[in-house]
Formats: C-alpha cells, structure tokens, sequence
C-alpha cells in the first residue's frame, strides 16, 4: 500500500508530500515549470496541475503551487497522482537527470557545500528545502535555496540565525552569508 502523507511547510506556497517510499537516490532535484517538458514520467505528470515548482529528494517531493492555485483541490490530485504512480510501480524517472552542478563550483566551495548539506540541510529537508553553495566571494558565502526554502519568508532569518553562526564556527574567514537570487 502506497501512503501519501501531506505536510504543510513555513513557505504557504509550498506543500511537502511525503511517501513511504524511495523516489530516487539522487540527494535533490529541483524542477521548474518551464523543465516540465525534459524529465518525463512522474515530474511531467504533476506538471498537469498548477505548479510552479517540484523539488524531489529521498521520500518527499516539495511543490510550489502556482499563485492562482488552490491548496484544498490541489493537495489529493497530487496525493492520489503519486498514489497510483507508485502504485503502479512505474519509475519516477524515465531516464536519470543529472547529477549536480557542482563540478562549477571550486574545491573550497565543494568542501563548505559538503559541510552545508550535512548540518544545514537535514534541518530544512525536514520543512521540504534545502539549500546549496552557488559561490564564495571574498568573505561572502552565496547561497541558493532550493524547494521550500526558495520565496520562504523565513529564509533570511534561517541563513542569518542558522547558517551564519555554525558557518563561521567552521569556517573563520567567511564573515557574511548572502541569499542568491539569480538561481
């Protein structure tokens, strides 16, 4: 039996749908509207429904709603369209996205986004999110949100309150963490 779990999230645009089952091994996808079209199977099936964004990770997929979208109608068409995918046991994916955009980034950076995946991001997978180096400048540390952590009204406060503190623990030399809005 294929149970579908809805949890809110402290983003009101996004809604965390939690399975007991695997989706995928890869650590976390983010998938636009406009992508809809690239990863067939499950993705392009939720893309029939208003949603601005999916992020997929482990057990859960995160989805951004469409401004116009209503949550009451919204959430059991997704709960029962991942009900009978999986039911189905049909792949999530037909062919395997990439991996990670990580060989950009460079030693240094890979190592404090390995340092961020592992403290930080358990935290905010719990609320459907993430969040992943996308540059280091200076003493400046950029950071992309991913998921529920993208348009969250708390994301600041998460980097400023949660982030910041344990980075400069670790990390000395960076002094500031900023939020990059161009990803």
């Amino acid at each position: 039996m294929i149970l579908v779990q809805t949890e809110s999230t402290p983003n009101p645009e996004v809604y965390k749908f939690v399975t007991n089952q695997k989706l995928h091994t890869i650590p976390g996808l983010q998938v636009m509207a406009s992508e809809a079209e690239k990863p067939a199977g499950l993705v392009k099936d939720l893309f029939r429904y208003p949603i601005a964004r999916l992020y997929i990770a482990g057990d859960y997929v995160a989805v951004e709603k469409k401004p116009h979208a209503d949550w009451s109608l919204l959430a059991s068409q997704i709960r029962q369209t991942l009900r009978n995918w999986l039911g189905a046991g049909k792949p999530v994916f037909e062919e395997e996205p990439p991996v990670s955009d990580s060989a950009m980034l460079t030693e240094f950076e890979q190592q404090v986004n390995s340092w961020l995946l592992h403290t930080i991001v358990t935290a905010t997978n719990l609320d459907g999110g993430a969040m992943k180096v996308s540059g280091i400048e200076g003493t400046t540390l950029k950071i992309q949100a991913i998921g529920a952590c993208k348009g969250c009204p708390y994301v600041q406060e998460t980097l400023q309150r949660g982030v910041l503190p344990q980075l400069q623990s670790q990390y000395p030399d960076l002094t500031t963490v900023v939020l990059d809005e161009s990803c």
